[in-house]
């Protein structure tokens, strides 16, 4: 019967946004979780790591920031990656939820200021790209998306041109953090100057090793930007 009455609900009001965690109709536009759902998905972790953001059960740096330097100053994590922040991720990075990433990136927006003072130094923000081919194929990119709704929030620049993805990489799933870092090594390149000299934020859906947002911040410095922050929608429980 659930399922019957699902199905009616999805012909009856095909405008409708569903919950992305559940998949419950969501009858109006001002929330995009729904009331059952949001204390997980926005549940606070004990501690996040000073350096990169990510989730703690305690302490004050996960294990992958004592034992690595990085070419980043710092950066923040707004979710925890689990069951119910998964489906959310997966519609916007493959189901063209381009607006659910939009309405992400402006609550990405309100846990930085929460966390950090990073918005108050950073001059532009950049959307971690994605290789033409995947773009394509894709034919859009939630970090572009997420990055657009952020910009709105708080007046900031976005620049999508200047940081590309130079070639196409082997699929990341099931890579160790060292195979992830060679399967990126110099994928990443500036081609304009308009970022020489600035602060820059980068955005990206989730963070998992750390090794595309390496990768990025590396081609940014080395391009001559200042200094590179990030934010990221969700990370996993270190």
């Amino acid at each position: 019967m659930s399922n019957l009455w699902s199905r009616l609900l999805k012909a009856l009001y095909p405008s409708s946004p569903y919950c992305p965690a559940c998949g419950r109709v969501l009858f109006g536009e001002k929330y995009s979780i729904c009331s059952k759902c949001a204390p997980y998905v926005f549940a606070d972790a004990p501690a996040y790591c000073k350096i990169c953001g990510c989730a703690l059960r305690g302490g004050e740096v996960c294990a992958t920031c004592y034992k690595n330097v990085y070419s980043y100053e710092r950066g923040v994590c707004m979710l925890i990656y689990n069951r119910y922040s998964r489906p959310i991720i997966h519609s916007m990075k493959y189901d063209n939820n381009t607006d659910l990433a939009r309405r992400f990136g402006a609550l990405l927006s309100i846990d930085i200021l929460r966390k950090t003072d990073i918005l108050h130094k950073v001059d532009v923000i950049v959307p971690v790209p994605l290789a033409p081919l995947r773009y394509q194929q894709r034919g859009y990119n939630q970090a572009q998306c997420i990055a657009e709704g952020l910009a709105e929030s708080i007046s900031k620049p976005v620049e999508i041109h200047a940081l590309q993805k130079t070639r196409e990489t082997a699929d990341q799933i099931g890579l160790s953090k060292l195979e992830r870092e060679k399967n990126l090594r110099g994928s990443f390149a500036v081609v304009s100057d308009v970022l020489k000299d600035k602060n820059v934020l980068l955005i990206d859906d989730v963070l998992t090793t750390g090794s595309t947002i390496q990768a990025c911040a590396k081609a940014l410095l080395d391009a001559g930007c200042h200094k590179v922050y990030f934010a990221v929608i969700a990370s996993s429980m270190h």
